[in-house]
């Protein structure tokens, strides 16, 4: 949600969706990780992994606001489960700063398709009663020369339980570009954003992230993440904010930890409050199947 409920997975998820996804995703700009996406959500690692396809894959998580998992080069039914201490999307926490439990569960095909389903426990203030968000995608992704790929994606944003007069489900597609699987681009639009925000009211309206993500491989499975991002809300809502995170990833076989610093511009305080907006650390644990 955006207004009462936004950002995560984040330059991120709505980003973590997975990981302290800044989602989703993720996620603030993401939690650059393998298994995470924006907001913020797992990602699932190629059968035919290796050191360097395997960085492509944790800058293309981090780039990828809707945070849903990448693609891999075989045909396969996966998932992840993680236990977050803040579910941040887009630099605003969708918990109130409070921890999130998130799994995910998908199909990828041997073409670089893939669709699955993403839930996180979500805890907005001002009357809201969703208490989980679920997030249905679909994506696939290209090589277009041996340094630049390309990724595509939709996804559904959906909270129910929601019984509010304004529903905040939405709809949203990005698009992500990176180049030698270190630098990563991506632009995500939606058609209809519905918030309430300070007194300020948007029913279906428009609205873009713009977000720019690095990923530089440290020793053995760690690697330092980076990125920043802007969200361009409708523009009724006055509500148009900056935010950006950096921090470290640690994979160990089937787990990873991931450890964020995140924050937001002054507009995203005055939106969202100190209790969602503000800087902080996050920290996340996250376990693939």
């Amino acid at each position: 949600m955006n207004g009462t409920h936004q950002l995560q997975r984040s330059v991120v998820p709505r980003q973590t969706r997975g990981a302290t996804c800044v989602r989703p995703g993720t996620g603030v700009v993401a939690a650059l990780s393998e298994h995470c996406g924006t907001i913020g959500k797992p990602l699932p690692r190629s059968r035919r992994e290796t050191p360097a396809n395997r960085w492509s894959l944790v800058l293309l998580a981090a780039s990828v606001p809707a945070g849903w998992p990448l693609p891999s080069y075989a045909g396969d039914v996966g998932g992840s489960v993680s236990a977050t201490t803040n579910y941040v999307y887009r630099g605003v926490s969708q918990t109130s700063g409070n921890a999130a439990l998130q799994v995910d569960l998908h199909y990828q095909t041997q073409r670089r398709a893939v669709v699955g389903v993403w839930a996180s426990t979500v805890d907005f203030s001002g009357g809201r009663d969703a208490s989980v968000e679920l997030d249905l995608y679909a994506g696939r992704e290209w090589n277009l020369t041996r340094d630049w790929d390309a990724r595509l994606g939709y996804t559904h944003y959906f909270y129910p339980g929601d019984n509010a007069v304004l529903r905040y489900d939405y709809d949203e597609v990005a698009g992500t570009l990176t180049y030698r699987s270190r630098i990563g681009a991506t632009v995500a639009w939606s058609p209809n954003i519905t918030r309430y925000i300070n007194g300020w009211v948007a029913r279906n309206e428009p609205a873009v992230s713009y977000e720019l993500v690095a990923t530089q491989p440290l020793f053995n499975r760690v690697a330092a993440v980076a990125g920043v991002g802007y969200y361009d809300l409708p523009t009724g809502l006055r509500a148009d904010y900056g935010f950006w995170n950096a921090g470290v990833t640690w994979a160990l076989g089937r787990a990873e930890v991931i450890l964020m610093y995140i924050d937001t511009d002054a507009s995203a305080v005055r939106s969202f409050g100190y209790e969602r907006a503000a800087n902080s650390w996050t920290g996340t644990l996250s376990w693939r199947f």
